[in-house]
């Protein structure tokens, strides 16, 4: 179950107030914590998979940004 936390998903989280750690992109340790907790207290509660929530952000950012 994994997430790629690229553009598409820290402008919606951005968006909808989640800051996104500084350095995230290039520290695995960091990435790894900030994935897991996308997964624990977004993904999970949505009853979805981690790759099922990329896509979904990915296939709508452009509506989920309008909101």
């Amino acid at each position: 179950d994994s997430i790629a936390i690229d553009v598409h998903i820290q402008n919606v989280l951005k968006n909808f107030g989640i800051k996104i750690p500084q350095g995230v992109q290039n520290d695995p340790k960091l990435y790894g914590k900030f994935e897991s907790e996308i997964i624990e207290k977004i993904c999970k509660p949505l009853r979805l998979r981690g790759v099922e929530f990329d896509r979904l952000i990915y296939q709508n950012h452009e509506a989920i940004m309008k909101q």
